[in-house]
């Protein structure tokens, strides 16, 4: 069902805003253990350990992260999202050391639910803007 595939994906980002021990949490409720995630050119990576590397990434780099969902389409058993997330870089992100300011990144995904659990996703994700944003010079200080 269509309703059912939307509210397993609307109860992850739910998830995400409630922070990092929430969104952690989630996980092992809603993805399945063999979950896997299509990152186009750079391939499929396996199971849920990379979405909690990479929630335990972002939470630790962007502080007062918060997800907004702007689109979202479902069809049959795929929840298409378009979303935002947006934090202050208070941590080493990407390799990069913390520079302060607001940072939003951009991304689409299409989940596939299966028995009430995300089992499959393709994301793409703007990273070449994320990045200019986490390594923009600072302002010179007067």
């Amino acid at each position: 069902m269509p309703e059912d595939a939307k509210a397993i994906v609307d109860q992850w980002f739910t998830a995400l805003n409630e922070g990092k021990s929430a969104a952690l949490a989630a996980i092992e409720n809603l993805y399945t253990p063999d979950y896997a995630v299509h990152y186009g050119s750079i391939g499929t990576v396996r199971g849920t350990a990379s979405i909690r590397e990479q929630m335990e990434s972002l939470f630790g780099g962007l502080s007062g992260l918060r997800f907004t969902v702007h689109d979202e389409m479902t069809q049959g058993d795929r929840v298409v999202t378009r979303y935002t997330f947006a934090g202050a870089h208070t941590a080493d992100l990407m390799g990069v050391p913390p520079s302060g300011r607001q940072v939003e990144g951009s991304a689409m995904c299409i989940s596939r639910v299966q028995n009430g659990k995300i089992v499959e996703v393709w994301a793409v994700f703007d990273s070449l803007n994320f990045l200019e944003q986490l390594r923009k010079p600072r302002a010179a200080s007067k």
